[in-house]
């Protein structure tokens, strides 16, 4: 059973170009209300894609602007990799914060313990996160 409220896009992220005005920004809003979360990529007009942002954010909606030329392939390369970056942190982020992403700690070593902390990940026994503290 689906836990997204019915919302068909819940879970998804949504490239769109262009999407600061007219119906490529209704499309957008569209998209958010699915439940997708939204990058507006725009060209030039960083205040109407930031205006379109507000919209969906207001409406409980989750978007982002992020400034690329669609005419331009690396520059949508580059867009959509910022895209998937910013949604593995905040996934990231929100496990850490609900408790559902714990990272497992194996041991904790002092500074000046170093030697020690290298042996150790030698012999490849480490089951977790190897701590140094300072």
């Amino acid at each position: 059973m689906s836990n997204n409220n019915g919302q068909k896009m819940a879970g998804k992220v949504a490239v769109v170009t262009g999407g600061s005005r007219g119906i490529v920004a209704a499309i957008a809003k569209r998209l958010a209300a699915d439940g997708a979360s939204v990058a507006i990529m725009y060209a030039n007009d960083a205040s109407a894609a930031s205006a379109v942002v507000k919209a969906i954010q207001l409406d409980g909606g989750k978007a982002i602007a992020i400034r690329a030329d669609a005419a331009d392939v690396e520059a949508v390369r580059g867009a959509v990799d910022e895209t998937r970056r910013k949604a593995a942190v905040e996934f990231v982020l929100k496990g850490l914060e609900s408790g559902a992403l714990k990272p497992v700690i194996d041991r904790v070593f002092k500074f000046d313990d170093m030697v020690e902390v290298h042996r150790y990940l030698e012999n490849n026994g480490q089951f977790g996160k190897i701590v140094v503290t300072v």
